[in-house]
């Protein structure tokens, strides 16, 4: 009798489940499973990857670049098409990644808002920025690559950190220069840091971003070569490993200073010489035939060069990625090597909404999944990169240590429950999924996304009045509570607390996720006293948070739902100066009203009182601002392509800042 392969990866996958002694399970072969996190910096959706692509405000998805490496693993992979950053930012989304917490929990988050940091202003919550998710020494005990090690693992670590805080974990190395200037000492003291955060290993290393010099630039053939010095360390003390790649491509600075001006000797640890040089050590074709072949293209037009340069781009990306695996099919450690490979946030890179949190989640294990790809997971499995620990922890059969916190979930079981029986079963796990920014948070299920601000605080992305901003691609960015039905809705255009008939339609989902943000709040709120964290002021109540609701037909809820006590109020403004203030006269319905004003420095009053029988005229300044949140609305199509072209200074503003 043929049992099939699909068959024999469930058979697997039920092995690896049953299996929780805490101790490294085996496979077939009584190998443990190795890991790799490969993580591509800013790297966009490509047209060739489209069902894990949110809809676009900005325009279509780039076509007509090639990624044979990717399409080639993403071919045997398990293809996860709404997956999100916890934090849609550089460095709170790589928090998450390496301890499975959401960014809200990260301890300088916690630290910076009690005013250990010296902070002088005052905060309603959780601060999830990039300065503030840095992954501190004392918050490393519980982490991906402290667990593995403690648990057997050889654990690496290659490329782009950006997360040693401010002072360099106390030691005040000046690990900032490492930025724009070589300088080898300092690089083995920064790198050394790492070692107390659970890392066996670490290699062509990078701070941070790369700022524009005359010394080095992207290097992922060093990285590339010190990832297969890291695989064969682990080979010959006969361990399995644990690497985390995050590539500086496809960040700025542009590449075609880096393959044409700059060679793979070039680091931030010095000019590379002898055996240390990753030149014909890897796969990966020479810098000048990478152009070359971007050149070959022959790109005409005004857009041309930057056709150009997002084709050697990716093509540069894809090898990089190519020649790892390349590696570990030499090694003959591919099919025992669980892999992930993602970006670290979407390119509206800040934002909440679908187009800043969405990100592609292509995952490769032979084992559990065979390779009869790709396995799509259907529209209704949500999923988070804080869940990539969680499952990795799962695949390696190890328990989490006393007292670690751990806000992900594994997916295994929802996978292998729908590649075994597809369509049959609901996921458990891949339902709703949180993600924090500055003080903003929301939720996300298969359906709907739910907005909750504690200020209006937004990213900016550039202080040129010229640059593409936020508001320009989401009406309602500065609302301080939304809710979008993605289906209906998928541009996140229309705010649905914005439309009292559509809040009447949907009040069993504004119960379920008022409530749910509430109980988030609470549960990431470190100050004292916890009110001091602003919570939704719920409109509507049900017992059964976690209840269904129709999909997709607008009707009412069925779900036993009632309004929240509340006063009929109507709303103007009192701080004109406020840039919110032109929405006061926005709201003319007095409970909707009464539930938002607030928050956005308005006054409000019962209904009968002077101030709202004969409202005060809309000025002239709020006007002004409504009308320049929306002038640039209109700007043509060809001006979002050429923004929506490789990271750099100019063309994709959103890409420059990490």
């Amino acid at each position: 009798m043929t049992i099939s392969l699909l068959a024999t990866s469930v058979l697997l996958a039920s092995t690896v489940l049953d299996a929780r002694d805490g101790s490294l399970k085996p496979l077939a072969n009584g190998a443990s499973p190795n890991f790799v996190v490969f993580v591509l910096d800013d790297m966009p959706f490509l047209e060739q990857w489209a069902e894990s692509a949110p809809f676009m405000n900005r325009g279509p998805l780039e076509e007509g670049y090639p990624t044979p490496y990717i399409d080639a693993f993403r071919m045997e992979s398990v293809v996860f098409p709404k997956s999100y950053a916890a934090g849609p930012k550089c460095s709170p989304s790589r928090y998450s990644i390496l301890t499975g917490r959401q960014p809200a929990k990260n301890l300088n988050v916690i630290e910076f808002i009690s005013g250990k940091g010296g902070r002088t202003e005052e905060y309603n919550g959780p601060y999830v920025s990039v300065p503030t998710s840095a992954l501190q020494t004392a918050d490393s005990v519980n982490t991906v690559q402290a667990v593995l090690k403690d648990n057997g693992y050889l654990t690496g670590m290659v490329g782009k950190w950006h997360l040693l805080t401010t002072d360099d974990d106390g030691s005040n190395l000046g690990c900032k220069k490492l930025e724009s200037v070589p300088d080898a000492q300092l690089y083995d003291d920064c790198k050394a840091l790492l070692y107390n955060q659970g890392f066996d290993f670490v290699d062509a290393w990078y701070y941070e971003k790369i700022d524009p010099n005359d010394y080095f630039s992207h290097n992922p053939e060093w990285m590339v070569q010190q990832s297969q010095v890291f695989i064969d360390e682990a080979m010959e003390q006969d361990k399995p490993f644990s690497l985390y790649f995050a590539s500086t491509l496809v960040h700025a600075p542009y590449v075609e200073d880096a393959l044409q001006l700059f060679d793979c000797q070039q680091t931030p640890a010095g000019v590379l010489t002898g055996y240390q040089t990753p030149e014909d050590h890897t796969t990966m074709w020479p810098r000048l035939e990478v152009w070359a072949e971007a050149e070959a293209q022959g790109y005409t037009g005004q857009d041309a060069n930057i056709q150009e340069r997002a084709y050697a781009t990716y093509l540069w990306a894809d090898q990089m990625f190519g020649a790892l695996i390349d590696y570990l099919k030499l090694t003959g450690q591919y099919d025992n090597t669980y892999i992930i490979l993602t970006n670290d946030h979407g390119m509206d890179k800040g934002l909440l909404y679908q187009g800043g949190s969405r990100i592609f989640n292509f995952v490769r294990y032979p084992p559990l999944f065979g390779k009869s790809g790709p396995m799509v997971m259907p529209d209704t499995f949500v999923t988070s990169n804080v869940d990539f620990a969680a499952t990795i922890f799962d695949v390696a059969g190890v328990d989490l240590p006393q007292g670690y916190v751990m806000d992900g979930v594994s997916y295994i079981e929802d996978v292998t429950n729908e590649l075994a029986f597809p369509g049959q079963s609901e996921p458990q796990t891949c339902q709703y999924k949180y993600i924090d920014i500055m003080q903003s948070h929301s939720i996300v299920d298969h359906q709907f996304q739910y907005i909750w601000r504690a200020t209006d605080q937004v990213d900016s992305w550039s202080d040129d009045e010229d640059e593409v901003q936020p508001i320009e691609l989401y009406p309602n960015l500065l609302d301080l509570e939304q809710l979008y039905d993605l289906d209906a809705d998928p541009s996140q255009s229309n705010n649905i607390f914005n439309d009292h008939q559509a809040m009447e339609e949907h009040r069993g989902v504004i119960a379920k996720f008022q409530i749910k943000m509430t109980a988030y709040i609470e549960d990431i709120c470190t100050m004292d006293p916890p009110t001091d964290c602003r919570t939704p002021e719920v409109m509507f109540t049900t017992d059964a948070p976690d209840a269904a609701y129709p999909v997709g037909d607008g009707s009412p809820t069925s779900m036993p739902v009632t309004p929240s006590p509340t006063l009929e109020k109507c709303c103007y403004p009192a701080d004109e100066s406020n840039k919110n203030a032109a929405q006061c006269y926005d709201l003319t319905d007095s409970t909707l009203c009464a539930k938002k004003t607030k928050k956005w420095s308005c006054a409000w009053g019962e209904v009968g009182e002077e101030m709202c029988t004969a409202p005060t005229t809309e000025p002239a300044a709020a006007m002004a601002r409504t009308r320049n949140a929306t002038r640039t609305m209109r700007r043509s199509a060809t001006k979002w392509r050429v923004r929506r072209a490789v990271s750099g200074a100019r063309d994709t503003t959103p890409t420059v800042r990490s």
